[in-house]
């Protein structure tokens, strides 16, 4: 493990731990809808990217993580899922094996280990045959919890990739939505659509930015991997989640944008082609790394139209979570959060187990937003400058 990763990860153990915390900026806690709330959708904040997702008896997940190995362990030791972990977890953030065994699908976009680690631990809770939809490393990594104990077990043709599927800002969404439940169910379809992002830095450093376990995973894991370099990246995605209406013609209902990382236009944007349609209702904002990308959040809330926003991916993650005063903040969150709030509507930071009810019905209107030209020319994944501007791919 190398020099830089050593340093990254005790600078960010040193400021998360250090930092204090104000509780001011934390959301005003809101109660879950009834169980039958046919006509709400349910948003529960787990920890770091994960958010439980459920409209009745429909719930869908993105990949949580309660396992949160140490700094020290990230950078030059061993990591591991936990799954002796997912009962206190599961209390702590307010859900039950129950609602877990109605998760039909989880969504990682990703493949690092702090999105991915512990979709092991958790696959053996959700429903018989869910889903895994993730990039085709990420797969390649779970490959090695093909076999093994049945705690930690994830058949690796239940994991779905979508490098293939994935949706540019100027591409075609056409053919590529996958459906989470099918659009003849009773109670309302449910698809997603996957676009094509990218990772931020995760850390600066005396002025350099540094990414870490970049690339992908070439062939697939034999056994379950041991070191956090062992969690490739991969393609990086973001998710389009639709709530369809149960009568024809099926409209839409209610829209979620879900960034699983900070990213620059266009990488990550809803596609110009879906802009005459409907607004994202929720959009779910990955704050860590935030400040290597210049124009992050505002193009992404402009891009939405966004009505409500959530940010995840903000806690410090290397000790399990005990209890809302107790969290601190990863490095450049206040500044991260001041930038959100500058662009309404207003956003806050949810403590895991805090859920939040929104109501569903017809679009309100429509998303006219436009990618900037210069932002068009970027290819996905180009490094940010010394600037903190995104580079371009004919500079």
């Amino acid at each position: 493990m190398g020099l830089g990763l050593r340093l990254g990860t005790a600078a960010l153990a040193a400021c998360a731990s250090a930092c204090a915390f104000d509780k001011s900026v934390l959301c005003a806690k809101v109660p879950s809808p009834p169980v039958a709330a046919a006509y709400s959708v349910e948003v529960r904040f787990v920890g770091v990217g994960g958010f439980y997702i459920r409209r009745g008896s429909q719930a869908i997940l993105t990949a949580p993580l309660f396992s949160s190995p140490s700094w020290l362990s990230v950078g030059v030791g061993q990591i591991a899922t936990k799954p002796e972990k997912a009962p206190s977890w599961l209390r702590k953030v307010g859900l039950a094996e129950t609602d877990l065994r109605g998760v039909t699908s989880i969504l990682a976009g990703h493949g690092h280990y702090d999105h991915l680690l512990d979709v092991p631990s958790v696959y053996p809770l959700v429903a018989p045959d869910a889903e895994v939809f993730t990039n085709l490393s990420a797969k390649r990594t779970l490959a090695g919890y093909e076999t093994g104990p049945s705690e930690t077990h994830v058949p690796n043709d239940k994991v779905i990739p979508l490098d293939d599927q994935a949706v540019a800002y100027d591409g075609d969404p056409a053919g590529r939505w996958q459906w989470l439940v099918d659009e003849k169910d009773p109670a309302g379809g449910i698809r997603m659509l996957a676009l094509k992002s990218e990772h931020a830095a995760q850390f600066e450093l005396f002025g350099e930015r540094l990414s870490f376990w970049e690339g992908e995973r070439v062939a697939a894991a034999a056994s379950p991997p041991r070191k956090a370099a062992e969690w490739p990246q991969g393609q990086v995605l973001a998710f389009l989640i639709d709530f369809l209406d149960p009568v024809a013609p099926h409209p839409v209902v209610f829209r979620i944008h879900y960034a699983d990382s900070a990213s620059c236009a266009p990488c990550g944007l809803v596609p110009h082609r879906l802009h005459d349609d409907r607004p994202v209702d929720l959009l779910i904002l990955n704050a860590g790394g935030s400040e290597s990308m210049a124009g992050y959040p505002k193009e992404m809330i402009e891009n939405t139209c966004a009505k409500h926003v959530l940010l995840g991916h903000w806690e410090n993650f290397f000790e399990e979570y005990e209890k809302p005063e107790k969290l601190a903040k990863v490095p450049g969150i206040d500044r991260f959060l001041k930038r959100v709030q500058e662009s309404p509507p207003d956003a806050c930071l949810p403590a895991p187990g805090w859920s939040f009810s929104y109501p569903i019905g017809p679009a309100s209107g429509t998303c006219a937003w436009t990618a900037p030209a210069a932002a068009k020319q970027r290819a996905c994944g180009c490094r940010v400058g010394p600037d903190g501007k995104c580079g371009f791919a004919n500079p």
